[in-house]
């Protein structure tokens, strides 16, 4: 029987460092800097780049042979081998607003899927980690161990808690609420932290239709899967990793294991349109 390969060393690695280089965005955060427009609308800050640097710099040192993917510094994900999905600062624009909805992320591919993943909530000081074969913990300040969390298995599809962007919603989340039987949504910002907090027990369910990449999902996969969840695209289908596009194009899922294929169904047509 082939054994569970362990991934100690590399969550470790991957909470220190989300650790660092949240503490140093949180330094800015804030504060009087420079914010550019890298193409598209979307900001890039001096703390974007401050936490790739460490984020980069300590998973180069650490794992040498790794390759290593992030937003700000983006190439391709290989479909086979180990590689570090890093989104150093998801929710820029809330960061830059000076809403407390963003969050670093540090993930880890093996051949093509997620294996773990570490969520530093700078402000809050809270890092969310998992996967690997060990749960989702939540660590506070400089912990060492954390509070492990799980997702609680929703008793009907009616009572899933939907949670959408703070700052865009999509009128096609009536139409989900609608088909679902769903109550008003909560709103947060950053992918990220809204499949953190989904993760951790906050939310039941998140879908997202448009524009994401690689980096946005990787840890929170990691993190959902370790909690008892599941990731996939709106058509139930898994997320491609590796396929030498970053982009994510048919739009992504995050609930319950339990009930995501109950949701696909339930969805029907309404993941084409």
């Amino acid at each position: 029987m082939e054994s569970t390969p362990d991934f100690s060393r590399e969550l470790a690695v991957a909470t220190k460092l989300a650790r660092r280089a949240g503490r140093k965005v949180r330094t800015l955060w804030r504060q009087d800097i420079e914010v550019r427009d890298k193409g598209g609308g979307d900001p890039v800050t001096e703390a974007d780049l401050a936490a790739q640097a460490i984020i980069v710099e300590g998973l180069s040192e650490a794992f040498g042979d790794d390759a290593i993917l992030s937003e700000e510094a983006p190439g391709t994900l290989p479909a086979q081998g180990r590689c570090w999905v890093v989104d150093p600062l998801d929710g820029t624009s809330d960061f830059v607003d000076g809403i407390e909805d963003f969050v670093v992320m540090i993930g880890l591919c093996v051949d093509g899927h997620p294996v773990l993943g570490a969520v530093h909530h700078p402000p809050s000081d809270a890092v969310y980690r998992g996967g690997g074969g060990l749960p989702l913990e939540r660590l506070e300040g400089d912990a060492a161990d954390g509070v492990t969390l799980r997702m609680q298995a929703p008793s009907d599809l009616a009572a899933l808690r939907l949670v959408v962007s703070r700052s865009h919603y999509d009128p096609w989340f009536d139409e989900v609420r609608a088909q679902l039987g769903l109550e008003e949504p909560g709103r947060h910002g950053s992918v990220g932290l809204k499949v953190t907090l989904l993760a951790a027990g906050d939310h039941d369910l998140y879908l997202h239709r448009h524009g994401l990449k690689v980096w946005d999902a990787c840890a929170p996969q990691a993190l959902l899967e370790a909690a008892g969840g599941r990731m996939g695209t709106l058509d139930g289908s898994e997320l491609e990793y590796g396929s030498g596009d970053v982009r994510l194009t048919r739009g992504l899922l995050a609930t319950h294991a339990s009930v995501f294929d109950a949701v696909v169904e339930r969805l029907g047509a309404l993941v084409a349109t």
